[in-house]
């Protein structure tokens, strides 16, 4: 028999405390480094994925690729989340809480090295009409430290969806590591510009700058605009037209007319004399008619009359002529100072 010390009797009983700690801690989910702080990167145990079709098994390695590129440690697990319920026998669905916890449990506990942190699986149904394509379904990540789900993502995925096995696996991984290093929260200035983004406030127009147009009015701090219905005050003429100016007939009013009479132009103002002679003549003839001086004849008389009537249908026409033509010269002169306002805007003069 080997007789030993008293220091070799140490380090064996503590060599002994040691192993019986870790089996401990494996029957119990969790791997005896992951109690003390470890620069060590979190492994991650990749259930097999359930379902049909080249598609489930490239979106189980994208995923496991986009995990070791954020930093885990992946190892794949020969059994998918109903394998490993039937194996463990529980007597629920395997995808309830429950069942789950058993389930990590047995896993870090036939674990060749050491337990895993988190589980991953997913389920996905047959894509129609398709069977190759990614159908719909859902992947979970456990949490097996906090025997709790971390979190859950529901797809939506069709045979001719090109975009969801490009945007999945990237998805989890920046979950996952948020979910183990949870990014700051906004800072107060953040917070202030988020809070503007739906009620912004109202500016302060006591900076803007001097438009230097007639009738031009500020539209922000540092812009002018024309209003969009041009105003008579703003583009009458004191003097004679000036077509050279602007390139084409000048329709601008003129100011010591006012606003109702400043639209004229000459042939409204020839329609206004020749209606004016036209409605005179209608009264004096209708006038004649009615009241005949002595000597006139019966049928001297009746001319009279039926010239007055004829002058009553050339009044009529002639009214209806200078309506039109008032409101055709009141509507260029409008058309014609809002394209000039248009013009304008395009070598708009901003501020400092």
């Amino acid at each position: 028999m080997v007789a030993f010390d008293m220091r070799t009797w140490a380090t064996l009983a503590i060599a002994l405390a040691l192993s019986c700690w870790g089996v401990e801690a494996r029957a119990e989910g969790r791997a005896p480094a992951e109690s003390f702080e470890s620069s060590q990167p979190l492994r991650v145990g990749l259930l097999v994925f359930e379902g049909d079709g080249p598609a489930v098994t490239d979106m189980r390695a994208r995923v496991q690729t986009a995990l070791v590129t954020r930093g885990f440690e992946v190892k794949r697990i020969n059994r998918s989340l109903s394998d490993a319920a039937e194996r463990v026998a529980c007597p629920g669905p395997a995808n309830e809480l429950a069942c789950v916890e058993r389930i990590a449990r047995y896993i870090n506990l036939n674990s060749s090295t050491t337990g895993y942190d988190y589980l991953i699986w997913a389920r996905f149904d047959e894509a129609e009409p398709e069977p190759e394509g990614l159908g719909p379904g859902v992947l979970v990540v456990y949490d097996v430290l906090a025997g709790e789900l971390a979190f859950g993502l529901e797809l939506t995925g069709s045979a001719d969806d090109s975009i969801l096995p490009e945007v999945l696996a990237p998805a989890v991984a920046e979950r996952l590591d948020h979910h183990r290093d949870p990014p700051p929260g906004p800072s107060e200035a953040e917070l202030e510009i988020l809070a503007t983004l739906d009620d912004p406030p109202p500016p302060d127009w006591d900076d803007c700058v001097d438009c230097g147009y007639p009738g031009w009015q500020p539209v922000s701090p540092i812009g002018c605009a024309y209003p969009m219905e041009p105003r008579f005050e703003d583009w009458c003429r004191v003097g004679p037209r000036d077509d050279a100016a602007y390139g084409v007939p000048d329709r601008r009013p003129v100011c010591k007319r006012g606003p109702v009479f400043g639209y004229f132009r000459p042939r409204s103002w020839a329609l206004v004399g020749v209606t004016g002679a036209s409605l005179v003549g209608t009264g004096v003839a209708l006038g004649l008619a009615a009241n005949a001086p002595r000597g006139w004849s019966a049928d001297h008389t009746r001319g009279v009359a039926i010239t007055g009537y004829s002058l009553i249908g050339a009044s009529a026409a002639l009214v209806a002529a200078l309506t039109w033509t008032i409101l055709a010269d009141r509507r260029e002169a409008k058309m014609f100072m809002r394209e000039q306002s248009e013009l304008r805007v395009l070598s708009l003069r901003w501020g400092p």
